[in-house]
């Protein structure tokens, strides 16, 4: 009776050890799912801190394309903005009488058809060659020039010089005369400013330069020549003989406009030898 008392002692010691081991490895399990968690939670708060970073990164991905979709949407407008500005010029040292236009041609618009001529024959390089706007900018001294072209009898009078210029920039709306008043080197001081301006212009699509019965011109068209770009730019407008120093620099020269220069009969005297000679061109 005893013996059976005994096992029967042990059997239940044994059952409370092994809940006692249930227990503990349940602990165990319970401590090991803590720490996991924990674990887990820590991941969760990494990766949802590296989520807001990434929508932080996107939302700032987002404002630049935005950025830079405005910014090349105004880009764009600048561009179409600066091809409708695109133009082309024409520089006239008027001080020289050669550079008279036929007085029937200012009551017509052959002045700017042959512009319009010359920049088509340029090719592909010259855009929209028959509707760009042409500015024409014509300097001289107009008191000067009218009383030597009256001296050598190439117009009637002083009034006459001025109605010439006056209705050529009438005839044009992008046309002007600017009377550089007294001074051997105004007119020429003048033009070669505003070319040095324009011929870095890239709005500036070329520029038809009158200017070849003038070797004061030579150095700083040198220069220009010198420079691809600038050189590919300009075309020599020639009304005559052109200089050879300024022929020797290798520019364009068109003589397209013969036809139309020659604004009053130039004097032909007779030489001794019975033969006519042409007077030279006035130069104030």
């Amino acid at each position: 009776m005893a013996d059976y008392t005994l096992q029967e002692d042990y059997r239940s010691r044994f059952k409370d050890f092994q809940a006692v081991e249930i227990r503990r490895e349940a602990l165990e399990v319970l401590e090991t799912l803590d720490i996991v968690k924990a674990q887990l939670g820590n991941v969760t708060k990494e990766r949802a801190r590296e989520v807001a970073v990434l929508e932080a990164d996107l939302e700032s991905e987002r404002d630049a394309r935005r950025g830079w979709q405005d910014k090349a949407t105004t880009l764009r407008e600048r561009l179409s903005s600066l091809e409708q500005a695109r133009f082309v010029l024409v520089l006239v040292d008027a001080d020289a009488d050669i550079y008279l236009f036929q007085e029937k041609y200012l009551s017509r618009d052959d002045f700017m058809t042959k512009v319009r001529e010359y920049l088509v024959s340029l090719g592909p390089a010259m855009k929209d060659a028959k509707t760009i706007p042409v500015i024409v900018k014509a300097y001289a001294n107009l008191s000067g020039l009218a009383q030597a072209c009256v001296r050598d009898k190439k117009v009637g009078s002083a009034g006459d010089m001025g109605q010439f210029w006056c209705g050529f920039t009438r005839r044009y709306p992008l046309v002007d005369f600017v009377d550089v008043g007294a001074g051997k080197e105004e007119a020429d001081n003048k033009l070669r400013e505003v070319l040095a301006f324009h011929i870095v212009n890239p709005q500036c699509e070329h520029i038809l330069l009158a200017c070849c019965h003038d070797a004061g011109y030579v150095p700083v068209l040198r220069q220009y020549a010198a420079q691809a770009t600038l050189f590919e730019r300009m075309t020599l407008l020639s009304a005559g003989v052109v200089r050879p120093d300024i022929g020797d620099l290798g520019f364009r020269t068109t003589r397209i406009f013969d036809s139309l220069f020659g604004g009053s009969p130039r004097v032909t005297l007779t030489a001794t030898n019975g033969k006519n000679v042409q007077m030279p061109p006035v130069t104030v």
